[in-house]
């Protein structure tokens, strides 16, 4: 058999196994990419605990290293050839049902050219070999596979997970952001924080002994609190609603430096 035949062979093994790897990228992008959308948006919403957390971290690592050496390492080291894959038999069979006008030719003549040292006539054998070499040599094996429409479906599951995530970090980045950091620091406390904060609208609070001073408060968050108190040297007191979201203190004479709060 001429080595046309066979580097043709090679190549189409090799674009075999490269339509694997592709597939396998694929796959594990959706997966992983998935995976990881859904617990950012789980920590995000539910704020587990350190034990929760750790867990999910490991768990997230764990299958990120078997989901890597079964659809990405393995199919690169058939790709290179540093691990078994279809052997020149199995290549006929896949390129025979493609192929409807060689069928089962190549595959007989790979069979022949291998028992051609036990046959009895082997000139005969080879004339076989040399017809049928001749007959396949315009044939474009490689052409068996198509790798951007064989792994159609599986590039529009990877775009899912990545147009999520992608819309995800344009509109509230924090879903991601926010659940990362806190499943990545697992062994971290992360106090839920107030759903308002206060911000002191006075540009200044310096005054002097004997001053009236009106202190004035704004709360900004997704919930507006119905009372707020200053708390003056320890001693809570109810300070003045406003309006939505805006309270006021007076102090109608400073006697004495004033340890300030809010609560």
């Amino acid at each position: 058999m001429e080595n046309s035949i066979k580097h043709k062979l090679y190549l189409f093994i090799r674009k075999f196994n490269l339509n694997i790897l592709v597939r396998g990228v694929l796959i594990s992008i959706a997966l992983l990419l998935g995976l990881y959308l859904v617990l950012s948006i789980g920590e995000y919403t539910f704020r587990f605990g350190q034990t929760s957390r750790t867990i999910i971290f490991w768990g997230f690592v764990s299958v990120l290293f078997i989901v890597s050496y079964l659809w990405i390492v393995k199919p690169l080291l058939k790709l290179w050839r540093l691990r078994k894959s279809i052997d020149e038999n199995q290549a006929a069979l896949i390129i025979g049902t493609h192929f409807k006008d060689i069928e089962d030719r190549l595959l007989n003549l790979l069979q022949l050219e291998h028992s051609l040292p036990t046959l009895a006539s082997s000139s005969l054998a080879m004339a076989s070999i040399e017809q049928k070499t001749k007959e396949l040599r315009p044939i474009p094996f490689h052409k068996a596979i198509n790798i951007r429409l064989s792994n159609k479906k599986w590039f529009r599951l990877a775009a899912i997970p990545i147009t999520l995530i992608g819309c995800t970090l344009i509109f509230q980045s924090s879903i991601i952001t926010d659940g990362t950091k806190r499943i990545v620091a697992f062994n971290e406390d992360f106090p839920i924080p107030a759903p308002f904060e206060f911000i002191l609208e006075n540009k200044t609070l310096q005054f002097f002994t004997g001053d009236k001073a009106l202190l004035k408060l704004k709360t900004e968050g997704k919930v507006m609190p119905n009372e707020v108190y200053a708390k003056l040297n320890g001693q809570n007191l109810k300070m003045k609603k406003d309006s939505l979201g805006h309270f006021s203190f007076e102090i109608k004479q400073l006697k004495k430096p004033l340890l300030l709060q809010f609560e």
